[in-house]
C-alpha cells in the first residue's frame, strides 16, 4: 500500500511539472503581445520623460516644435533642438541596448508632415512592421494634432 502510494505522489508531481514548463513556454501570438506591449509602453514613458534643460515632458516639447514655438530652455535652445537631442540619445541607449530594430516617426497632421526626420535603427521595409505604439498629441487651442508613431520590427 505505501509503495502504491509514493508511485501515486511521484506520478501527479511529474505531471504538474510537465504542465507547468509546457504553460511558461511562450508562443507566437504571446511573442507578438509582448512587443506590442514595448512599443506602446516604451513610446508613453518617452513621452512622460521629464527633460532636464526644458524643465519639462518630452511631449509638451513636441507641441511646442509643431506650434507655436514658443518654449526656450536654460540654455537658450528651442524645443525642437531639444527634442532631437534628446532623442538622438535615448533611443539608442534603450531600444539600442535591447538590440531592438526600431523606427519613430513624429508627424504633423492634417499636414503629414515630418518634424523631424524619421528615428530608426535597421528597420527597414523587408523588415516585418507589426508592433506599433501610437500617440496623438493635440495641438489644442489651435486645430491639428501630432502622431508620434513607434514600430519595433523583427
Amino acid at each position: 500500500m505505501g509503495l502504491v502510494l509514493i508511485v501515486l505522489i511521484i506520478t501527479v508531481v511529474f505531471l504538474f511539472a510537465i504542465t507547468l514548463r509546457v504553460k511558461n513556454k511562450l508562443n507566437p501570438t504571446q511573442n507578438t503581445f509582448s512587443n506590442d506591449q514595448l512599443a506602446t509602453g516604451f513610446l508613453l514613458a518617452l513621452l512622460k520623460t521629464d527633460h532636464v534643460e526644458c524643465e519639462t515632458q518630452i511631449e509638451t516639447l513636441i507641441r511646442d516644435c509643431a506650434g507655436e514655438k514658443k518654449i526656450r530652455c536654460s540654455d537658450g535652445g528651442d524645443a525642437c533642438f531639444h527634442v532631437d537631442a534628446a532623442l538622438q540619445k535615448i533611443l539608442p541607449d534603450s531600444l539600442g541596448i535591447m538590440q531592438t530594430k526600431y523606427a519613430l516617426h513624429i508627424i504633423k497632421m492634417p499636414e503629414n508632415q515630418d518634424i523631424f526626420p524619421p528615428y530608426e535603427d535597421s528597420c527597414g521595409a523587408k523588415d516585418t512592421k507589426g508592433m506599433q505604439g501610437y500617440q496623438p498629441i493635440s495641438l489644442y487651442p489651435k486645430a491639428g494634432r501630432v502622431d508620434v508613431t513607434l514600430d519595433v520590427c523583427k
